[in-house]
């Protein structure tokens, strides 16, 4: 294989089969096998590309412990990799995006990703069966844009130094068993958060008011909790034109919907050419009237909740509104 050439991409194939050890003979710094039908065992690799993507394969056993010095952007997604997430992924210091989610992973988060050169921009552990808590370094990771630990088995309260990821767009932490309440850190500085997802956890006390300080927020889905007292009234000062500002970054995977319905508003990324629905909840029991507020709103649907009182005649003003269900 030709020691001059320094980019692969096979992706979107049917090519079968383990990857070849010649691969380790070459000086790649991009390899994007992804959406094959490779499989077997991940071979260490001994050279290090920047973009190395083996996403939606079928590989198997656990990721390989080795040294990717160079790496920026690793995507194992959708394969059935398995054991733990590799302490060697930590001297990858250059890292940008870690997307293992859809996998057969286990134990804890690693402390030490949150020691990484501050630059980590996506981490998505996504379906996978991770335990243990939320590692309290991961605030140091200032820069980082996309948290998705969403339906893992993490538990523990939210460690407060997640706080200072001021850059977080994406927190979805659902799907887990995290306690305690639901700190009021996140309305207070997670000011350009879009998408709040703390579902199916079991976080208690109220919702807390600065909730309504996150004025790029388009998704908050609170629902399955042991979450009591009332929604804050100032719930209608959230923006809904948080899509018209744009995303910084255009590797933005989201996930799919699976609400049960409430309060619902779409948000659309588009990722690799592929648009995304995304249409998440807020559950409720009363329809405060401040949802008029909402002028931007143009679905909104409180089918199979418990909700009491009337339907605010404010409703009828919200002229963006299409489907009212």
């Amino acid at each position: 294989m030709s020691s001059s050439l320094e980019v692969i991409d096979l992706s979107y194939n049917q090519i079968k089969g383990k990857l070849p050890l010649s691969l380790n003979r070459v000086m790649l710094w991009y390899l994007n096998l992804s959406s094959n039908q490779f499989e077997g065992p991940l071979p260490a690799l001994l050279q290090t590309p920047t973009v190395l993507d083996l996403s939606n394969n079928f590989f198997t056993g656990p990721i390989p412990n080795s040294t990717l010095s160079s790496l920026e952007y690793l995507l194992l997604s959708n394969n059935s990799f398995d054991g733990n997430v590799p302490v060697s992924l930590c001297e990858s210091t250059s890292l940008i995006v870690l997307d293992i989610s859809n996998n057969k992973l286990s134990g804890e988060i690693p402390p030490c990703l949150g020691m990484l050169q501050d630059q980590l921009f996506v981490l998505d552990t996504m379906n996978n069966n991770l335990s243990g808590q939320i590692p309290a370094s991961l605030g140091k990771q200032t820069d980082l844009s996309i948290l998705n630990l969403r339906n893992n088995s993490l538990s523990g309260e939210l460690p407060s130094s997640l706080q200072y990821c001021t850059e977080l767009i994406i927190l979805d932490l659902g799907y887990n068993n995290f306690s305690g309440t639901i700190p009021e850190w996140i309305g207070q500085s997670l000011s350009v958060l879009m998408v709040l997802s703390l579902r199916s956890n079991a976080f208690l006390g109220s919702i807390p008011s600065e909730i309504v300080r996150l004025g790029y927020l388009r998704i908050l889905d609170l629902s399955h909790n042991n979450l009591s007292g009332t929604i804050p009234q100032s719930i209608g000062k959230l923006s809904s034109t948080a899509s018209e500002k744009g995303i910084p970054e255009d590797y933005i995977r989201y996930l799919e919907d699976e609400s049960d319905n409430g309060l619902m508003g779409s948000l659309y990324f588009v990722v690799k050419g592929e648009t995304r629905d995304y249409a998440k909840l807020l559950y409720l029991s009363k329809i405060p009237d401040e949802i008029r507020d909402l002028q931007a709103l143009q679905n909104l649907s409180f089918s199979m909740n418990h909700l009491t009182g009337h339907i605010p005649d404010q409703i009828g003003k919200m002229h963006a509104l299409e489907s009212l269900d």
